[in-house]
């Protein structure tokens, strides 16, 4: 995937791209979660799915969702010998 964004990139004389935390588009973070699960099937939509309908309000209206960030309870990070 990489290479053909590459490759896509390429053909431009100038390419910006800007960052967003999933929490920040939610429909986004749910489709790519649902490719992950299908494994390869192709799904092509024609109305927004079921599944989707809460993120798409979210997203609407600009509503964060809190991200949910593991946390380790240890004293040292590391084990130094």
């Amino acid at each position: 995937m990489l290479q053909e964004v590459q490759a896509l990139v390429s053909e431009f004389s100038s390419v910006q791209g800007t960052f967003f935390y999933r929490e920040a588009n939610g429909v986004a973070d749910l489709l790519a979660k649902n490719a992950a699960v299908t494994q390869g099937v192709f799904a092509l939509y024609r109305a927004a799915p079921d599944f989707l309908f809460s993120a798409l309000c979210h997203d609407q209206r600009g509503t964060l969702l809190p991200r949910f960030v593991k946390t380790y309870h240890s004293c040292t990070p590391f084990n130094l010998i």
